[in-house]
């Protein structure tokens, strides 16, 4: 089990490592399921949020087309997701605009939620409560603006 301490820690050093790139942290959130940590890229920068991950010197468990997974060096591990999503611009928006007291941006539990279901495996919108259900199906509904 991750500690809060060293979520905070690998929040700190990722937004050392990102500092500028358009990206977002999540914590997980308070509910079974959700408790993966994870850093949001759009897919045309995650070439570049990987590369810096390896000069940390994280340790890459688990490549995939959309995401990969990692380790740091004290076995914190997160998820590093690549979107196209039609939510990501809002998302990143949402979480520069909710930052920690160190200036991480931290995505909403929407956000948040939306992007776990893009990396763990089996989850789904119905795990989700109430209060959430809603805004995450609206997310996942999502168009783009000019596009039928």
């Amino acid at each position: 089990m991750t500690t809060e301490a060293a979520v905070v820690a690998l929040a700190r050093e990722l937004n050392g490592c990102f500092s500028d790139l358009a990206w977002a942290f999540s914590a997980g959130l308070p509910y079974a399921g959700f408790e993966e940590v994870l850093a949001l890229v759009p897919a045309d920068e995650g070439e570049i949020a990987g590369q810096r991950c390896m000069l940390a010197g994280y340790e890459r468990i688990e490549p995939s087309a959309e995401y990969e997974r990692w380790r740091t060096q004290t076995g914190t591990r997160f998820t590093l997701l690549r979107s196209t999503a039609p939510w990501l611009n809002a998302a990143l928006i949402a979480a520069s605009r909710n930052r920690d007291r160190a200036g991480t941006p931290q995505l909403p539990p929407d956000y948040a939620a939306v992007a776990m279901l893009a990396v763990v495996p089996g989850l789904s919108p119905e795990a989700l409560p109430a209060e959430l259900r809603a805004a995450v199906a609206l997310l996942l509904d999502a168009t783009p603006p000019g596009n039928p």
